[in-house]
């Protein structure tokens, strides 16, 4: 099941779902202000419009910078210091809000990203500074009278915090998994790797793997595990009780002859040349 935003509206004024607004519009600060360490128990949201805004996590005495055009949202009850950079006075747009008598949750939380984080027991996110989002806060801080209207604007809040850390945790996720291919790749290098095979592996389409390789590093992917595994036999040339052979046969090279061709393609020496350099010992063949 997934709510659309009006079925999300219709979900927060049926279910009687409250948002408490603390403050909400435009600050300035001085050079060097700080405020804290404290917590309370709002969503916090924090724009930085200009100059550069530190928040100090004293849990883990973490230091999070945030720079112009960002923004942090800090969640409940995460004890935190605001410091304003000594170098620039700070221009922010800000936020303290709370959600209470949330049902469903469960339900809410695959539709919208936001509310999956609030429930997720993180201490905080740094996201893009969106104009919409500084657009909700600013309607919300017009409209302080209207709690109908701060309803809607909470709601539409939700929506935009959403759109932005799906997009967060979705790069994070590709980035896992491109990471596990990796991974994968290092550790079957003494195997004949098949591109095909390894995208049944992952679940993903040869396409896709090729275009993240070009992306991630520049070369396709068959370069990149030729690259590994001329690593790796940089690593086993300093075992002087390996051949080359042995050497071309455990990075998983077909034959000798082509590790000997395509190491000192890329290395510029030859296999037994790189071993004397290196670790000063002739190679045993």
């Amino acid at each position: 099941m997934a709510y659309s935003e009006s079925e999300l509206l219709y979900y927060l004024e049926k279910s009687e779902v409250k948002s408490s607004i603390k403050l909400a519009g435009v600050r300035l600060f001085p050079a060097g202000y700080t405020y804290g360490p404290h917590k309370h128990d709002d969503i916090e949201i924090v724009c930085v419009d200009s100059g550069v805004c530190i928040i100090n996590f004293v849990a883990d005495n973490k230091y999070v910078y945030v720079n112009k055009g960002e923004a942090i949202i800090i969640y409940p009850c995460v004890n935190h210091k605001f410091i304003i950079d000594e170098k620039a006075k700070c221009r922010i747009t800000q936020i303290q809000f709370s959600l209470s008598d949330l049902h469903d949750v469960e339900e809410l939380s695959k539709s919208y990203e936001f509310i999956n984080s609030l429930y997720s027991k993180k201490q905080y996110e740094v996201i893009d500074s969106c104009l919409d989002v500084k657009g909700c806060i600013n309607r919300i801080n017009n409209n302080m009278e209207s709690s109908s209207l701060i309803m809607l604007y909470v709601l539409e809040l939700v929506v935009h915090l959403s759109i932005s850390l799906t997009k967060i945790h979705d790069d994070t996720v590709k980035d896992k998994k491109l990471q596990r291919i990796i991974e994968y790749i290092n550790m079957h290098l003494s195997e004949k790797i098949v591109i095909e095979d390894m995208c049944d592996v992952f679940g993903i389409s040869s396409r896709y793997l090729r275009k993240k390789f070009k992306e991630a590093f520049g070369v396709n992917v068959n370069h990149f595990i030729t690259l590994q595994r001329i690593n790796l036999a940089k690593k086993l040339l300093a075992d002087r009780s390996l051949s080359v052979v042995k050497v071309a046969c455990e990075a998983g090279f077909s034959s000798s002859q082509y590790f000997s061709h395509v190491f000192k393609k890329m290395v510029g020496v030859t296999p037994t040349e790189y071993r004397i350099k290196h670790y000063r010992t002739k190679a045993r063949f």
